[in-house]
């Protein structure tokens, strides 16, 4: 192993170490991200379900997704740091309740054997930018997030207050992953949870990714290693 790569995985095994919640920055926009690493832009199904596609289900709507970027030695590593999802409509029926208010959570895992999702990473953040149902809406990270390559994972999305319909394809056009919900309670993404409901669609969905240098990686980490220890330090003193 390179001294550049032995740098790397130092600091991505740090920002490993805190996954607990943090704050990401939503957006809107009218149009489709660009350069994103991981996407399936088609949302042409033509009829939401109600009890599959919304914010507020039980449990919340999620897509699967895999990556296996060609060469060998394979590029990267890649971080994940942003993740879009598009809005069915902006009607009544597809999108309310104030859902522009509380929180929205996306939750990151990992997909094991027997299809239990094993977490990630999770960021909330204040949805106040949300205000058309048909907008695409992009979940900026506050933390990058591993992209692992070769490996399933997967991500879910649920709003503390209203209702958010995401758009979806009319058939399975994505190899790598289906649309799903997991658990069975809403507005909420419990580690460990069993995948169900997979069905034959996908989400409108865009992963924007980033290689960074070995130097950003390894800074990453340290901060990543101070917060953890700022927080150790804060149980302490309770």
């Amino acid at each position: 192993m390179s001294r550049n790569w032995a740098v790397i995985w130092i600091g991505l095994a740090a920002i490993l170490l805190v996954t607990s919640a943090h704050a990401g920055v939503i957006t809107t926009s009218s149009s489709a991200p660009a350069g994103a690493t991981i996407s399936q832009p088609d949302f042409s199904g033509p009829a939401f379900n109600g009890s599959q596609d919304f914010t507020d289900n039980a449990g919340p709507p999620g897509q699967t997704f895999f990556f296996a970027p060609p060469g060998d030695p394979a590029p990267g590593p890649f971080f994940i740091t942003a993740i879009t999802v598009k809005g069915f409509a902006n009607t009544p029926a597809s999108f309310g309740g104030s859902v522009n208010t509380g929180t929205w959570t996306l939750t990151l895992s990992r997909v094991d054997t027997g299809n239990v999702l094993t977490r990630i990473a999770q960021e909330t953040t204040a949805p106040t930018a949300v205000t058309d149902g048909s907008a695409y809406v992009t979940f900026t990270l506050a933390t990058p997030v591993p992209l692992a390559l070769g490996v399933t994972q997967a991500f879910d999305i649920f709003s503390s207050n209203g209702y958010f319909g995401l758009a979806k394809s009319s058939a399975d056009v994505y190899s790598g992953g289906a649309a799903f919900q997991h658990g069975s309670i809403a507005r909420t993404a419990a580690d460990g949870a069993t995948i169900t409901n997979v069905q034959t669609v996908d989400r409108t969905f865009f992963i924007n990714t980033v290689t960074p240098e070995p130097g950003s990686v390894m800074m990453l980490g340290i901060a990543a290693m101070l917060a953890l220890a700022r927080r150790h330090s804060a149980r302490r003193s309770e």
